[in-house]
């Protein structure tokens, strides 16, 4: 049945290429019903003839051909593969074609024999087998004369043909041999940047090819570390480099059992025959550090890393044991540049906008201030408490200028220790387990906001994984494999400030929060606010079971699995406004400063805090999949994935959702009892029952998720050096856990906005009362979100078209990769009205009830396509990875850490307004990775024979280098203060100048793009930023992410040089400069235009990938002795 409905799949797409394959596959699932029953029964059946098995595994396989001298096929060959570390030994019968699949190898070098009553005995040692990769080694047998054994050296392959997946590897070796500061930070995780097509946003977590954050999965030795609920993937600490074997990075056409369309995988190291160790330490101070391009020296920093480890065996060719550990220390400062008022603008005193035309009025006579100062009597109190405690006065930059007028260094620390452990016992052929547990500690002082008053946030981070494999083999062509995965991540947060005694000291009224920590928080347009890192503490708790079968038949390597996952999410979650949030735009002065001072916020937002949440959710995996070798130069992959995903719930009812029909908020009916009394009372709330939604999730559970992958490997040659690949598939975007974060809060917490007005000189709001008094007028009103509960899962599509070619020990890659991401989810106001020129007015909302309604659908989409050329060489004196990708990818909804992060879209009603160039993928992008080894000293091409002591000065030197060139990310303009559309939109995007240049011929950082291009939507092309804008009553016409920021130039640098004691042990010193010629990467300028001194200006710079805050050249050395 699997093979006629894949073979449906692929008539159709011979006629018309990949489109025609969505088009055909994609109402098959959405029919999916029909097949339902018979996928079921098909596992089922795996599963109790088979004791069936995993989604996704660490292992390997080999296979290949056996010929005689003629070419024909050589049946019932004896395959005999050993583990050349620890005498691990697999047996295997070839078919009679001549086709072995020797699958379920752990990663390592093995030697492979071949015998055959007839012919000599040959063997192949040396074959380096990555995980999740398939090596093929054919072998043509030679008749026997006499008693011989012929020994066919191994290679390491750098090219792929066997199958359509691009795949690559990262070794131990090449991870330590780097140029990158891998262990600063633990940023070992960061190696994936150095693949074809990878993007990473501004929070430093990746995404595949055409893929999304969310389509990424990490896994640390086959058992899943990202959790859906959190969105994102990769631990908070991850392995130490000491217990790393390999990354394995598989980024396109993933096979059926691999859930996301990206999986990194981390291999853990095992014992061998052998005892092996390490120790290792590495050091950085501000001495060996340049200055940031921004800072005026450099920061303060001492950086201590150490590492050892120990593994060997317990019983020789039985039991084997490795354990490892890391500490870091790393105690520096974090150079910012922020925009702080002023010195004259803190007395009043607004004389020097007079340059640029702009008058500063009084909102309550509406007069201009003579000589634009404010008199010191109507500087209101309050706002003169929160200048003194939040700005500092200016001290570096422009004179004049607010744009990176104060600069400092905020100190930040953080430790960690990481401690890993395995066990590998093989009772027989058949039967082998291991076993790992790690755990991991991370206190950190880190940086809560830019000002020096906002201060540091304290986390306390401690995370901790276990796992089991057992593998049996029933027969040589039956294998299974079991894990079974623990993890748990408990994080921390908490703030130095208290936000109670702030409230008390500058006077602020109308806030009860007390006893929790955090502070006011202030937006002033043009400067630096004041918001912060969320308070909150957390703990994450992940079980997951795995069931692989693998069964070779004939030309087939079939494989069977399921794979299920438990997702917890205990959090307490506090947000930014609990002690009131102050939004000053300059609508009533003309100048945002001196609304401040004037006490005069255009929006305020006071929050309750929201009970803890129990989010709890589960994922039901099955898959079967086919590697059918239809010819010795021909294989096909093909395979379907089945995935059930109940929504996610609260294990006390305490999340809510949207009912449109009814303008209510729906919650579970265990959760009515806990809706905050507080929550305004005209804000209807219905039961699930009520309302007719489904119970505890409030989303209905959609059964018909079914994802068909297919590809081809075809070598042009018969050498096999000449290699096209191509494949297309599905898969699933598991968000459900995404989507219960964003249901949490609600009604049982409690958030209200508020909404000033100057009516006759008498303004609604303002301080020492920013908030509407209990007996007042009702100004405010409480924002809502929702999801509609039929939703579908989204999904992507994915191809790709690969030419391989291997000259040599090199490997030349060119493909074609797309993609096309399906069913997004965006979010609008629901609760926006049509645009017009009528003054906006709350009877003008759907529902008055709520500001603003957020509803999340379906309709989102992205197209992904990119050309990719790679070269890659893994042996000899010279290893390199370099690759070069162009690529075109259109989203109208970004990728960042939430799947929601930028919703709702500016015009409910328009959402095709919202396409454009998707933030965090560049348009070309090259990497390079080398090694070069210098031919110096013994067993090498110079100087083979030098004595001893020359060898310890001559030998032993080698190179590292990383490069990496991109292009900028893309970024929005935008203006704020008014309501053009007048839909209770305040700000957005501008509107373009005709035949304005969007970037100036003068293009500096001082001056990164032309605000001249821009205008507030209503005001005239000479007065782009005019104080009174015509009432024009549509939004900006100006696109999203139209400008670019400043690309990247990075090269890394590390010497190494090895003293060699004996065969077994070595001792190596590095120096590695990051950034080594000190080339500045900048940030984004300021984009908002509302401020035009600030606004095209750059005052920050980016640090590298790998190392991580580094934004500057920084030295480390490093001793590593190994034995």
């Amino acid at each position: 049945m699997l093979t006629a409905f894949l073979r449906q799949s692929r008539s159709s797409a011979s006629a018309t290429g990949f489109a025609a394959v969505a088009d055909t596959v994609l109402p098959a699932r959405q029919s999916a019903a029909r097949l339902l029953p018979t996928l079921a029964a098909a596992f089922l059946w795996a599963l109790v003839c088979f004791q069936s098995a995993p989604a996704q595994t660490t292992f390997g396989s080999i296979t290949g051909v056996i010929t005689d001298p003629s070419g024909a096929a050589v049946p019932n060959a004896q395959i005999i593969v050993v583990n050349q570390d620890t005498g691990f030994t697999r047996r295997q019968s070839t078919a009679v074609n001549g086709v072995f699949t020797v699958p379920d190898l752990m990663p390592g070098t093995y030697r492979v024999r071949i015998e055959k009553s007839g012919f000599n005995a040959q063997e192949k040692p040396g074959v380096l087998l990555d995980a999740n990769h398939v090596v093929t080694v054919d072998v043509q047998m030679t008749v026997w004369a006499t008693t011989t054994q012929i020994e066919v050296q191994g290679t390491v392959p750098v090219i792929t043909t066997e199958t359509a997946t691009t795949s690559y590897v990262k070794t131990d070796t090449q991870l330590l041999d780097t140029a990158a500061m891998v262990r600063q930070g633990n940023s070992n995780q960061g190696f994936v940047i150095y693949n074809p097509g990878i993007g990473v946003n501004d929070s430093g977590n990746y995404s595949g090819p055409g893929a999304r954050e969310i389509d990424t999965y990490w896994t640390n030795d086959g058992i899943v570390e990202m959790q859906d609920l959190v969105g994102s993937g990769g631990s908070g600490i991850g392995p130490g480099l000491e217990n790393v074997a390999e990354i394995n990075y598989v980024l396109v056409n993933a096979p059926a059992e691999f859930k996301g369309a990206t999986t990194i995988t981390t291999v853990s190291k095992s014992g061998t025959n052998q005892f092996h160790g390490s120790l290792y330490y590495d050091y950085n101070g501000s001495a060996l550090n340049a200055r940031d391009f921004f800072a005026t020296s450099v920061p303060f920093n001492v950086y201590n890393d150490f590492a050892g480890s120990i593994g060997g065996p317990i019983q020789k060719n039985k039991t084997f044991f490795f354990a490892d550990y890391e500490g870091s220390r790393n105690h520096t400062s974090t150079v910012v540049k922020d925009n702080t008022p002023l010195a004259e603008w803190r007395t009043g005193d607004f004389s020097s906008l007079l340059a640029s035309g702009k008058i500063v009025k009084n909102p309550f006579t509406g007069d201009a201030f003579p000589n634009n100062q404010i008199p010191s009597n109507l500087i209101n109190p309050v706002s003169q408490n929160l200048q003194n405690f939040f700005y500092p006065e200016p001290n570096c930059g422009t004179p004049g200028k607010t744009a990176g007028n104060w600069c400092g260094n905020l100190r930040r620390s953080t430790d960690f220790s990481i401690i890993d452990g395995r066990v590998d016992h093989y009772f027989s052929e058949r039967d082998t387990v291991f076993g790992r547990v790690s755990y991991h500690r991370m206190p950190i002082l880190g940086q809560r906001g830019l000002l020096p008053p906002v201060g540091t946030y304290n986390q306390q981070r401690n995370d901790g994984n276990a796992m089991f494999s057992w593998s049996h083999t029933f027969s040589s062509s039956l294998l299974n494999e079991f894990r079974v995965g623990y993890s748990r991540d408990i994080s921390d947060v908490s703030s130095t400030l208290k936000g109670d005694q702030i409230i008390s000291q500058v006077g602020i009224q109308g806030v009860t929060n007390t006893g929790i920590p955090g502070q006011p928080t202030l937006s002033v347009s043009g400067l630096t606010g004041t918001n912060s890192y969320s308070i909150h503490d957390k703990a994450l708790t992940n079980y997951e079971a795995t069931d692989n079968l693998s069964w070779t038949h004939g030309k087939h390597a079939l494989k069977f699995g399921v794979d299920f996952i438990r997702d917890g999410n205990n959090q307490n979650y506090l947000p930014n406004n609990l002690y009131g949030s102050f939004s000053f735009t300059g609508r009533y002065s003309g100048a945002s400063y001196a609304d401040f001072l004037l006490g005069l916020p255009q929006t305020t937002r006071l929050s309750v805090p929201a009970p803890s949440s129990y989010l709890r959710g589960e994922i039901w995996s099955f898959y079967a999949q086919d590697q059918f070798k239809v010819t010795p130069r021909l294989s096909l992959n093909y395979g379907v994935r089945w995935e059930l995903t109940p929504p996610y719930h609260d294990k006390f009812g305490r999340i809510f959702n949207y009912d449109p029909a009814a303008s209510a908020l729906v919650v579970p009916t265990d959760g009515i009892g806990f809706v905050n009394p507080l929550f305004p009372k005209g804000v209807k709330i219905l039961t699930a029952k009520q309302a007719g939604y489904p119970e505890n999730s409030l989303l209905d559970f959609h059964k018909h998720n079914v994802y068909p992958r297919i590809g081809m490997a075809y070598k042009l040659t018969s050498n096999g050096k000449t290699v096209i690949r191509a494949g297309y598939g599905l898969y699933g975007n598991t968000l459900y856990g995404t989507v219960a974060r964003n249901l949490e809060g609600g009604p049982f917490g409690g958030s209200i906005s508020y909404f000033n007005s100057i009516t006759d000189g008498v303004p609604l709001l303002s301080f020492p009362n920013p908030f509407v008094p209990e007996a007042g007028q009702v100004a405010g009103f409480a924002n809502a979100s929702g999801f509609n509960p039929h939703m579908n899962v989204p999904y992507l599509q994915q191809w790709n078209i690969t030419l391989e070619r291997q000259i040599g020990t090199v490997g030349l890659s060119i493909a074609y990769v797309g993609s096309h991401a399906v069913n997004l989810l965006y979010g609008r106001n629901i609760n926006q009205p049509l645009p017009s020129t009528t003054p906006f007015s709350v009877d003008e909302l759907p529902n008055p009830n709520f500001n603003a309604i957020t509803w999340f659908e379906n309709g989102g989409g992205q197209k992904y396509n990119s050309l990719q050329v790679s070269a890659a060489k893994r042996m000899g004196n010279l290893h390199f990875s370099s690759g070069w990708t162009w690529a075109k990818d259109m989203t109208d909804q970004s990728d960042n850490d939430w799947v929601f992060a930028d919703n709702p879209i500016q015009n409910q009603f328009d959402r095709r307004a919202e396409w454009r160039n998707n933030a965090y993928t560049p348009t070309h992008r090259f990497y390079a990775d080398a090694l070069y080894a210098l031919p110096v000293g013994r067993n090498q091409h110079f100087l083979s024979h030098m004595p001893r002591l020359a060898e310890g000065i001559l030998g032993g030197w080698r190179i590292s280098t990383l490069v990496t060139l991109q292009t900028g990310q893309w970024f929005t303009p935008y203006f704020d203060g008014f309501d053009p559309s007048n839909t209770n939109t305040i700000g957005g995007r501008p509107d373009r100048i005709a035949g304005a240049s969007l970037y100036p011929a003068n293009q500096s950082i001082n001056n990164w793009f032309n605000v001249g291009a821009f205008r507030v939507p209503g005001c005239p092309d000479d007065n782009a930023n005019c104080d009174s804008p015509a009432n024009i009553g549509r939004f900006g016409n100006s696109g999203v992410n139209i400008l670019r920021t400043p690309g990247m130039k990075n090269l890394d640098l590390a010497l190494m040089k090895e003293f060699q004691f004996s065969e077994q042990k070595k001792l190596r010193f590095q120096t590695t400069f990051s950034d080594a010629f000190n080339h500045p990467n900048f940030g984004y300028p300021d984009p908002d235009i509302s401020s035009p001194d600030t606004a095209p200006v750059i005052t920050s710079t980016n640090g590298n990938y790998l190392s991580g805050s580094a934004t500057s050249r920084v030295i480390n050395f490093s001793l590593r002795f190994q034995f």
